[in-house]
């Protein structure tokens, strides 16, 4: 999973995107989120906009059993 801001100076969206052609797994996705850098995982949004978009792609994707998260 590759996440962009669309505001982002930094690392800004075309050159985030970029990542995905340079992933070789099939699993992958690219997401584009409105804000910054930092807004994009740490501002009042990211908790109802990144967060759980990124932890259900990789609850989707995890081995992880109940059991075994009782045990870690």
């Amino acid at each position: 999973m590759v996440v962009g801001a669309s505001e982002d100076n930094i690392a800004p969206p075309p050159s985030v995107k970029a990542l995905m052609e340079l992933v070789g797994s099939v699993d992958k996705e690219y997401m584009e989120l409105p804000g910054g850098h930092i807004s994009l995982i740490a501002g009042r949004g990211a908790s109802r906009d990144c967060w759980p978009h990124v932890a259900g792609w990789l609850a989707e994707r995890s081995q992880c059993t109940e059991e075994g998260r009782r045990h870690a």
